[in-house]
C-alpha cells in the first residue's frame, strides 16, 4: 500500500527519470546504457561466460548475446575459447575498450546522475531500501 499517491505512478516516473539521465551520460560516450552495463560487469569480473553475464545484468541471454556481438564487432569485448574447456566461451573487456573509455569514471557518472543530489547518508539509505525491495520482488516472482 502506498501512503501518498499511486506507487505504480511513482515508480514509472522514477524509472523514466533515471532512464533519461543514464541515456544522456551514455550518449556522451556514444554507447548505450546496456552496453555500458556489460562493459562494467566485464571490467569488474575480468572474464565471464554469456550465462554469467546475462545473470549479472539481469537480461535475457539472447539480448546480452546481441549486445556482446555489437561490442565484439567494435573491438570493445573479446571472445576467447579456453584450452581446458573448448565448449565454453569467455568474454572479457579489450585493451581498446580500456583505452577508449574510463569505465570506472563512466560508472561513477551513472551513479552520480542518480543519487548525486542526495546527502551520502540518504543515498546509502535509499540504495539499501531499493536492494531490499528488489530482493522481495525477486522472491515473489
Amino acid at each position: 500500500m502506498c501512503y501518498s499517491g499511486s506507487c505504480a505512478q511513482k515508480f514509472i516516473s522514477l524509472f523514466k527519470s533515471i532512464q533519461g539521465r543514464l541515456k544522456s551520460v551514455s550518449s556522451e560516450f556514444e554507447i548505450t546504457v546496456p552496453e555500458m552495463m556489460i562493459m562494467f560487469e566485464l571490467y569488474e569480473n575480468k572474464t565471464l561466460s554469456l550465462n554469467e553475464l546475462s545473470q549479472k545484468v539481469e537480461s535475457p541471454k539472447s539480448s546480452v548475446s546481441r549486445i556482446v556481438d555489437q561490442l565484439v564487432n567494435r573491438g570493445y569485448v573479446l571472445r576467447t575459447i579456453p584450452v581446458q574447456d573448448r565448449r565454453t566461451v569467455e568474454l572479457s573487456i579489450s585493451n581498446k575498450c580500456l583505452e577508449c573509455f574510463d569505465v570506472v569514471n563512466i560508472n561513477d557518472r551513472f551513479n552520480d546522475v542518480i543519487v548525486g543530489g542526495l546527502e551520502p547518508a540518504m543515498a546509502e539509505k535509499m540504495i539499501s531500501a531499493l536492494d531490499e525491495l528488489n530482493l522481495i520482488l525477486k522472491e515473489n516472482r
